[in-house]
């Protein structure tokens, strides 16, 4: 049996649910389209966040140092995250974890560092208590933590897409030999407490358990993806199925994919357009 459960999943109209049950913040609810919080989270940038978790601490840090509670300080926290909450069901569920951990760390460290480090994975490895520059090398332990597990995702996909001769369903499950977050077996229980709509919830103790939910509600619905012919890198096609194009805005760009990748086609279509080379 788990004991430290953290988050509830639940699938519903193609969409993945999570209830955040952590100890020291409010409980909320989060959820996206089937696989697209897994997709999406391969484009998380390492500089993003690091200030994303970098202004949570120091929110929280300068409220405490203020004498505020760690009530205060948690709401702290949340308003600084509130810019990149709901951005991503994984981001969110990150921050939250860290916010807790920031919450239980002003009551007894060691503990605190413990549960997280569950939480987190084997991939995490915080740095030694009272060591230099301890909470930013903290930051950078999740962050590569996390580095890890998009490295994990992505190596194994493009493994598995590589490969056709067996269903897709069955090719997943197949790398649950080697990779922890292809093992599709939770833990479940009836729904409770207002989610009377959901006759099961998934039982989810660790972030691997999350994101390995994500895929196999993914695969469960059906739910199509495919490479974006802009940037080669899987997407859930939003709205029109045989959309070409993510809808992403990469660094240092203002359109998304499917605007750029769109008019760059149409260039090229018409490259040797007379009509079209004037226009240009």
């Amino acid at each position: 049996m788990k004991k430290n459960i953290k988050i509830y999943g639940f699938a519903k109209d193609n969409r993945t649910y999570y209830k955040l049950n952590f100890n020291e913040i409010e409980e909320t609810v989060v959820h996206s389209v089937c696989g697209k919080t897994t997709f999406d989270f391969l484009w998380l940038d390492s500089k993003i966040l690091s200030t994303i978790f970098f202004d949570i601490q120091t929110a929280f840090a300068v409220k405490i140092a203020a004498g505020g509670t760690v009530s205060e300080a948690i709401g702290q926290a949340m308003d600084a995250a509130a810019p990149y909450v709901d951005k991503n069901s994984f981001l969110t569920i990150y921050i939250a974890a860290y916010i807790d951990y920031l919450a239980e760390s002003a009551i007894n460290s060691s503990e605190a560092v413990t549960r997280l480090t569950a939480f987190m994975g084997s991939d995490f490895a915080p740095p030694a208590k009272g060591s230099a520059h301890y909470l930013m090398n903290f930051i950078n332990s999740m962050i590569a933590s996390i580095g890890q597990k998009k490295a994990e995702i992505s190596f194994y996909i493009d493994k598995i897409m590589k490969d056709s001769s067996t269903p897709l369903p069955q090719r997943f499950m197949e790398q649950g030999n080697e990779s922890d977050l292809f093992k599709f077996d939770f833990e479940t229980e009836f729904s409770e407490n207002g989610l009377d709509d959901y006759t099961v919830l998934s039982k989810l103790e660790t972030m691997d358990d999350v994101i390995r939910f994500d895929i196999m509600q993914m695969l469960n619905n059906k739910v199509a993806f495919k490479p974006c012919k802009c940037c080669g890198k899987y997407f859930i096609p939003g709205g029109r199925v045989d959309s070409e194009y993510c809808d992403r805005i990469m660094p240092g760009e203002t359109k998304p994919r499917n605007e750029i990748g769109a008019l760059k086609t149409f260039d090229i279509v018409h490259k040797n357009d007379a009509i079209h080379k004037a226009y240009i």
